[in-house]
């Protein structure tokens, strides 16, 4: 299994826009950070403090792949608005922060989808560090297996609320995350299907089966109307024959996807 994540920042989502917004297409991570280095992105900042961003960007986004990236900067620097934005950035944010993933896969999706479950308290956060500390220890960092800090508990347990609630995707207040996913798009979602899958042609089975759209909340009634969508606005098509449904992406890639948003 996947070594799981200790978060320790933000989500440095309007630092995240400023700096999609700034880089051209032939930056790659190297560059990026010169122009972090020479006060050309984040130049109001303290040095320290600028790097330090960087390198949670660099790491949410950039190690995702160069194209995933590139098509996440076509999107930011598009005229959708800044919610739509957070979405995507959603996906990118829990594919490396994964203590966040595993918190909404394997936590809230059953209570959100079956019990209608919208509000988590101090007792759910507790009850899912409870799993962690016991279930999948062994995944943690080798120096948190040996024991977690209070403080260090405490951070982690605000930042699980705060940052879905910066993202977008909830409320926090009072100790308390009220979840309210936000209005998705096909388009958000077909982007979903070229970010997960890399074959053109992709059955529904695999889009059920891969357990992805857990993370974002969704069930088989959301796939399917997400689905619907899609392919009402000819981002893909879908045949079938037999039991098996077949979806064929419109575009040969991410970022000749990515390139369609105005």
């Amino acid at each position: 299994m996947e070594q799981i994540k200790w978060p320790t920042t933000s989500v440095w989502f309007d630092e995240t826009i400023e700096l999609f917004s700034c880089i051209e297409d032939g930056d790659t991570p190297v560059s990026i950070a010169k122009k972090v280095r020479d006060g050309n992105l984040f130049g109001d900042m303290k040095e320290s403090t600028a790097k330090r961003i960087w390198g949670t960007i660099n790491a949410r986004y950039f190690s995702q792949g160069d194209d995933k990236a590139k098509a996440l900067k076509y999107i930011i620097n598009s005229n959708i608005s800044k919610q739509e934005k957070q979405n995507y950035a959603f996906i990118f944010y829990l594919e490396y922060e994964n203590l966040f993933r595993i918190f909404l896969e394997r936590y809230i999706y059953m209570n959100f989808t079956e019990l209608k479950q919208k509000t988590y308290t101090q007792m759910d956060l507790d009850n899912f560090l409870e799993y962690i500390m016991n279930e999948r220890k062994s995944d943690l960092p080798a120096k948190l297996q040996e024991g977690i800090s209070d403080s260090s508990m405490k951070k982690v347990r605000n930042m699980l609320f705060k940052n879905i609630e910066t993202l977008g995707w909830g409320t926090a207040e009072n100790s308390k995350l009220t979840i309210r996913r936000p209005s998705l798009t096909p388009e958000w979602f077909t982007f979903l299907l070229y970010y997960f899958f890399d074959s053109k042609v992709i059955s529904k089975r695999e889009i059920y089966e891969s357990g992805v759209m857990k993370r974002f909340l969704l069930n088989e009634y959301d796939i399917e109307y997400l689905l619907t969508g899609a392919k009402m606005k000819y981002y893909i098509e879908m045949s079938q024959l037999g039991d098996i449904c077949n979806i064929a992406k419109d575009k040969e890639d991410i970022v000749e996807y990515a390139k369609t948003y105005r």
